[in-house]
């Protein structure tokens, strides 16, 4: 079986944990991020590869970076927009990023 062939398998079980799950509806932003805000530049372009319900991508545009959040669940990025219609969202399999030709300052990815 390919990667391609299990993503709408994977989209479909994080949609249901996303719908079921309150972990993820009160989890904080990624303190991997929050503790290392020093590193971060002080303005450009962020990519959160795997960003899920948005916490870490909030702090990232609050801290004056702008981003783009990618998750493969398109329930996650429902409830983030509504949170932070700043940023710009991006439903896709983590393992096939469709932005092979754009730059970003910062990649993260603090959970995947």
């Amino acid at each position: 079986m390919t990667d391609r062939k299990t993503a709408p398998d994977s989209a479909a079980k994080w949609n249901e944990r996303y719908r079921t799950d309150t972990k993820f509806t009160d989890a904080p932003a990624r303190s991997l991020i929050t503790s290392n805000t020093n590193l971060l530049p002080a303005s450009g372009r962020v990519l959160e590869i795997a960003g899920g319900m948005g916490k870490t991508t909030d702090f990232l545009q609050c801290s004056g970076l702008d981003v783009i959040e990618l998750d493969i669940s398109l329930t996650a990025l429902q409830f983030a927009r509504q949170k932070n219609p700043l940023a710009y969202y991006i439903v896709a399999d983590a393992r096939h990023i469709p932005l092979k030709t754009q730059k970003f300052d910062v990649v993260c990815n603090s959970i995947f």
